[in-house]
């Protein structure tokens, strides 16, 4: 594998000539964020395979890429063409280099699948999800029964896990977001690049997961084949990383709503994930998947599980580290999802729910931090617990993102009334 660092101009050039090779990684240095923003929505718009870094963070993370390259040579030779380039860039982007040619993936007749990681932080865990899952699925990918491309998004990390894994995993698509666009975005337009590049089905996983059975997802997409249905979902069973059960192929009950399926998990045919348009953007991140089940059952969908395909699942791998944003969308979203699906707000299920996997444990914080915690975290706590519990309840689901108050809340940079994370 060849590492080449290049400007965004020698990039682009290369894709209108479409002459690159899969053999080598690119990446592609930009003067400022707005470059950055250009190039990277670029390649998540094109087959393109590659990444963009700024000059500050090619300094920034000289310890990382030097062993890959002479970064000393090109910053001498390319920091006047980088600096010049944003708009000799733009020109260049609107011409007609969208256009370009670029060869499907499930041209050859053989099913095709793109797997979609959303990743933040986490390099141990997404490594570990990498390396098991293309274990698990590399014989049949030699055997000519399967195509698999991976697709990964890497939602504004702030430290160096998204470049490492590039280097790492020379066979991923890396889309980087400059600002957080959370989880049901980021899966959209892996899905949308997937599809566009001619991937016949999507496997959405987390990226806290694990010990993937073998021929994972030539277990998955057989079961989708065998149905004969062009709308189909399939997921796996998963456990624990302590062996206890997360699902075992029966419905689960989750706020008085049945679902069977795994939504740690799970393969959707592209046909379905156009036909739905995705994720519910509105609900940004938890129930999405309860409101696609939705949306998908008037299209008289397949829906099964796999009980030959496997995997260990963490659990809040990512959003354990986050403290507000989690909890104020999964009980608003419960509300909503509730709403959405008529039925009773005040089911003995959905309070269960609600109270003891997030009201309570909050409820407890607060009470902690009161006593203890700096700065009256408590009460911020407890107020952002309220503010989701009144727009879940009070709110329309069915508005758009950009007529949601809680969208200008969740901007605010007030200390005392909403410290995010």
């Amino acid at each position: 594998m060849q590492l080449i660092l290049e400007t965004p101009l020698m990039t682009l050039a290369r894709i209108e000539r479409n002459a690159l090779s899969s053999e080598k990684q690119y990446i592609t240095v930009a003067s400022n964020k707005e470059d950055l923003a250009i190039v990277n929505f670029f390649y998540a718009k094109s087959s393109r395979g590659g990444l963009c870094l700024s000059i500050d963070e090619i300094e920034r993370f000289r310890d990382v890429i030097k062993p890959r390259a002479d970064i000393e040579n090109f910053l001498k030779f390319n920091r006047k063409a980088i600096s010049n380039s944003s708009r000799e860039m733009m020109k260049f982007l609107n011409s007609s280099i969208t256009t370009s040619k670029f060869r499907d993936v499930g041209e050859c007749g053989i099913p095709s699948v793109g797997v979609l990681i959303r990743q933040w932080d986490s390099f141990k865990l997404t490594r570990q999800c990498l390396e098991s899952l293309h274990q698990a699925n590399i014989l049949a990918m030699k055997n000519g029964e399967l195509e698999v491309s991976y697709y990964l998004v890497d939602d504004a990390s702030s430290d160096d896990s998204f470049l490492r894994l590039f280097l790492e995993f020379p066979f991923i698509k890396v889309v980087r977001m400059v600002s957080k666009v959370e989880y049901c975005l980021s899966f959209n337009i892996l899905a949308e690049k997937a599809i566009n590049e001619g991937c016949k089905y999507v496997f959405l996983v987390n990226n806290d997961t694990r010990n993937f059975s073998q021929n994972f997802l030539l277990s998955l997409v057989s079961t989708a084949l065998n149905s004969n249905n062009l709308y189909s979902i399939v997921s796996p069973l998963v456990r624990g990383f302590d062996g206890a059960s997360f699902f075992d192929g029966t419905k689960r009950d989750f706020a008085g709503i049945n679902f069977p399926i795994a939504t740690e998990a799970y393969l959707v045919s592209g046909e379905l994930w156009r036909s739905i348009n995705g994720f519910n953007l509105n609900l940004v991140r938890y129930c999405e998947d309860l409101d696609m089940l939705r949306r998908a059952g008037s299209l008289s969908t397949f829906v099964s599980a796999d009980f030959s395909a496997n995997l260990e699942h963490l659990g809040n791998g990512s959003s354990r580290r986050q403290v507000f944003v989690p909890t104020f969308f999964y009980v608003r979203n419960l509300f909503w999802i509730q709403k959405l699906y008529n039925k009773r707000i005040f089911s003995h299920n959905f309070y269960k729910n609600v109270f003891t996997r997030r009201i309570k444990p909050e409820l407890r914080k607060v009470l902690r931090e009161i006593v203890i915690g700096p700065h009256l975290r408590g009460f911020t706590r407890l107020n952002y617990l309220i503010l989701a519990l009144i727009c879940g309840f009070f709110l329309n689901p069915k508005m758009t993102w950009a007529q949601d108050p809680s969208r200008y809340i969740l901007n605010t940079k007030s200390r005392f009334f909403f410290r995010l994370k």
